[in-house]
């Protein structure tokens, strides 16, 4: 992080690594594929593998120009049913290498603080919280959809 300014009072340089860890992670996704029998009884054994011959045994639904399902009520035929995330643990911590911003360096300490008053826990429900909702909602859902219509 820099800013510069000739003669400026908010002249500074601050070279910091921030870290994330996460040792242990869980991660559970079940998916519903409608896939079509008689595509399936069809399918070449030695394209199994690949993952677009296997959605090309899904029919794919009706889009619109602006890539929209042009019938919202109809049923999916690849959806995310389900996802859970569990982060055992998250930790943070960050150091600085060449900083000029007295500031800088009680960035350690409050990330101790964080982690030491339970905001940290708070902070990895919050993104376990996040992940699930954004993949259980209608966003992953146009993904899927205007990924079999292609």
């Amino acid at each position: 992080l820099a800013l510069e300014g000739e003669g400026s009072p908010l002249n500074m340089w601050n070279d910091f690594k921030f870290t994330a860890s996460v040792p242990e992670t869980y991660v559970s996704a079940a998916l519903l594929s409608n896939i079509d029998a008689e595509a399936l009884m069809k399918f070449p054994l030695e394209d199994l593998t690949n993952y677009y011959c296997l959605l090309a045994t899904m029919a794919a639904p009706l889009i619109d120009e602006e890539g929209n399902r042009v019938d919202p009520s109809e049923e999916s035929n690849l959806a995310l049913e389900a996802f859970y995330l569990t982060l055992a643990e998250l930790s943070l911590s960050v150091s600085c290498d060449d900083c000029t911003s007295p500031g800088v360096t009680a960035l350690p300490d409050i990330l101790d603080i964080l982690e030491n008053t339970g905001i940290m826990s708070i902070f990895r429900d919050r993104i376990q919280s996040f992940a699930k909702e954004t993949l259980e909602g209608d966003f992953l859902q146009l993904i899927l959809d205007r990924f079999l219509s292609e």
